[in-house]
């Protein structure tokens, strides 16, 4: 194992989504390799704990028509920069040359290997805190609230990760197929990074997403053996009532597949969260502000309304209104996942999925 100054700041890593303009996919569709969210537990830090990093990662692959079921990615976390210089997340990056540095003279020709605290492999990785973050990050008058800043790095690959040094992106790793050598791209391998944050006095806590309504009714109505069960179920509803049974034995929404989104039905769909999920923000510029909370939806096909809908303002408060509509544009029936993302601006999150089903007109 190498030996790892403690020192060095710790880096988080977000996936990057291109924007929406003209000549770019929708940020919305999943039709790759995508790193939705990252949850802290808790969702700020407290000096000499632990915080629990836990990553939504979808494979869009398989929501290609005849597509196999990939097999799942592989995810690497590095971890270990806290409180780095002017608090940026780049002020990380010699650390992890350094690391990398490290780690390709000890063991060159190895696979990546966990190292607690620094690095990690797999959807969840356990982050010490320094008992002195706060005690060792910068003071500014300006700041609402005297914190510290902890930044964690990942990368998530469908094939094997392997390091690299002359990598050309932020990570000196890259990702590879793992039957034929292949490098692979972009459609294939994500780096980002989440920022964790220690506030002085305070604890920030994950906002909850508590359940999604399909057209007005659930998501999952429950278990089943046949298409019979569901409708027996589903009578009781007053609204939308058209289920069927999933691979996995539950009711799962069934709608008609539309081949463009000219004249195909809007689907409301409904994320539901407590207001308490909107918790006093002392790190507000004025006192008394709750925190901003927005709503992110995603689906392997198909097209939403609203790619974003905010739930919590920091001036306005609540909003009652945050559903998005979405249509089931596909060229061929069989399952879509859509995930539904709930954020906070000090790094909380929580998320829920479900499937529908697309028939033939």
């Amino acid at each position: 194992m190498p030996r790892i100054q403690p020192s060095w700041p710790v880096f988080v890593v977000a996936a990057l989504v291109a924007g929406c303009g003209e000549g770019f996919p929708s940020p919305s569709l999943l039709d790759s390799l995508r790193v939705l969210a990252v949850q802290p537990e808790p969702a700020s830090g407290v000096p000499g704990e632990p915080v629990t990093l836990t990553m939504l990662v979808h494979d869009g692959r398989s929501g290609r028509a005849g597509a196999p079921e990939p097999t799942p990615p592989q995810v690497l976390w590095i971890g270990g920069c806290h409180n780095p210089p002017s608090r940026q997340y780049f002020g990380c990056y010699p650390a992890i040359q350094a690391l990398a540095r490290q780690l390709g003279e000890l063991a060159p020709d190895t696979p990546i290997a966990p190292v607690p605290g620094y690095i990690g492999l797999g959807t969840e990785f356990e982050l010490p805190l320094p008992a002195g973050i706060l005690e060792a990050a910068p003071r500014y008058e300006s700041d609402p609230i005297h914190f510290g800043v902890s930044y964690v790095f990942f990368a998530a690959c469908a094939g094997e990760l392997r390091l690299d040094l002359k990598a050309q992106g932020t990570l000196p790793v890259a990702c590879f197929d793992s039957a034929s050598g292949r490098r692979l791209g972009p459609e294939d391998y994500v780096e980002g990074f989440t920022t964790v944050y220690t506030y002085e006095d305070e604890l920030n806590h994950n906002p909850e997403l508590e359940s999604i309504k399909f057209a007005g009714s659930d998501v999952v109505l429950g278990a089943c053996d046949t298409d019979d069960d569901c409708a027996a179920l589903a009578e009781s509803l007053e609204g939308f009532k058209s289920y069927a049974c999933s691979d996995a034995g539950q009711c799962i929404p069934a709608v008609a597949r539309c081949d463009s989104a000219d004249g195909c039905p809007e689907y409301a769909i409904e994320p539901d969260a407590p207001q308490l999920s909107a918790e006093p923000d002392p790190s507000a510029p004025d006192p008394g502000h709750s925190e901003i909370l927005w709503f992110n939806f995603y689906a392997d096909a198909g097209e939403f309304s609203s790619e974003t809908r905010l739930l919590n303002d920091r001036e306005t408060g609540w909003v009652d209104n945050h559903a998005s509509g979405w249509r089931p544009v596909r060229k061929a029936p069989g399952k879509v996942r859509l995930f539904a993302t709930l954020h906070d601006n000090r790094g909380g999150a929580d998320w829920r999925g479900f499937e529908v089903l697309l028939r033939d007109p």
